[in-house]
């Protein structure tokens, strides 16, 4: 707006400059435009959990969870299974992966003392089954530093690592001035991600949720950007007996609910968080329990050389009380689960 000769306030049209020539965007475009002969290199997995991808190359995962709900175990676990690919399901929380082989593996830590820091480290290298610190794993503890430092500070170790594997972002919200300015949320998302195209790494974003979100709602228009964005969203919650459960959100591929995450809580005697069967686990095992000792019961007084799929048939129809079809589907189920099997005279027995 401006203001007349006569005092009367009149809009006043200003120009935008271009951002580029027609030249500049013709180029951009045409790097950029689908070619059926000329495919972009298959999406490359950088962490997976239950065989389904979490994280890949180019993408940005979020990690959310509520104060103090295990994000930083879960870091840890990560960065040991990139580290070094063949430890144990168990120092890894059930997270996978390839292996970093020489990528740098950057870790921002924004939110704690530079003795929590050092001690996550520790426990990560101890995850990974290592006495020593691999030249690839590059964690820095940047608590004390300004914001506009941070964000400088990612451009210029990406540069100088030229590349990397992973990056880890604890506290993503710390390298922002605000979460609430929507205008930044969608330039520092956009930043973030470019990133990760250009230097082909997987965007492990660490955000908190709001207080008291049954939802799971992250902090301001950031956590809103980074949803719309994220390759897939790795939710954390922890419930009142201290187990923590991981399940994903919002996932581009296949997705993992709630029931069969991965589950973990603080272990006393081992120091560290370990894993804890998911309620699909818990639950498939009871199951399989329950029809190892009905399998038992058929067979308790079976003859030696066993039963005929007749007279199995019966058997469960009657200390059941089900009908045909349903005794057979408990059959099929105890041969595909290896409790029952046939003998050389065609018979069912218990596998012993």
């Amino acid at each position: 707006m401006a203001v007349t000769p006569k005092g009367k306030w009149q809009k006043v049209e200003v120009e935008a400059e271009p951002v580029a020539t027609d030249n500049e965007l013709h180029a951009l475009l045409d790097a950029r435009r689908f070619d059926l002969n000329n495919p972009p290199p298959p999406t490359v997995p950088i962490f997976t959990i239950r065989g389904m991808m979490v994280a890949t190359a180019g993408n940005i995962t979020v990690v959310q969870a509520p104060v103090k709900a295990g994000k930083t175990a879960l870091m840890g676990a990560m960065m040991a299974a990139a580290l070094n690919p063949e430890a144990g399901e168990d120092m890894t929380l059930g997270v996978r992966s390839p292996g970093a082989g020489g990528g740098a593996i950057i870790h921002f830590d924004c939110e704690q003392s530079p003795d929590d820091h050092h001690a996550v480290i520790c426990n990560a290298l101890r995850r990974a089954g290592l006495g020593r610190q691999p030249e690839n794993l590059r964690s820095y503890c940047l608590t004390d530093v300004k914001t506009p430092l941070r964000r400088a500070a990612l451009h210029a170790e990406l540069e100088r690592a030229g590349g990397a594997f992973a990056v880890f972002l604890d506290g993503v919200a710390d390298l922002t001035f605000s979460v609430n300015d929507e205008a930044e949320a969608i330039a520092f998302t956009d930043e973030l991600h470019a990133m990760a195209i250009e230097y082909q790494c997987g965007m492990l974003a660490v955000l908190h949720e709001n207080p008291g979100s049954e939802i799971g709602k992250t902090r301001g228009h950031l956590g809103s950007q980074l949803e719309r964005k994220q390759f897939a969203g790795l939710r954390m919650a922890k419930d009142c007996d201290e187990i923590t459960t991981v399940w994903t959100t919002n996932s581009r591929k296949a997705s993992i609910p709630k029931s069969q995450g991965l589950r973990f809580a603080y272990d006393k005697a081992a120091g560290l968080h370990m894993p804890v069967d998911s309620a699909h686990d818990a639950k498939s095992a009871a199951a399989g329990g329950a029809l190892v000792a009905f399998a038992a019961s058929i067979f308790h007084s079976a003859p030696k050389d066993g039963l005929g799929w007749a007279e199995l048939r019966d058997r469960i129809m009657a200390a059941a009380d089900i009908g045909i079809s349903g005794a057979i589907k408990r059959i099929d189920k105890m041969h595909a689960a290896g409790i029952i099997q046939k003998n050389l005279l065609h018979k069912y027995e218990l596998f012993a």
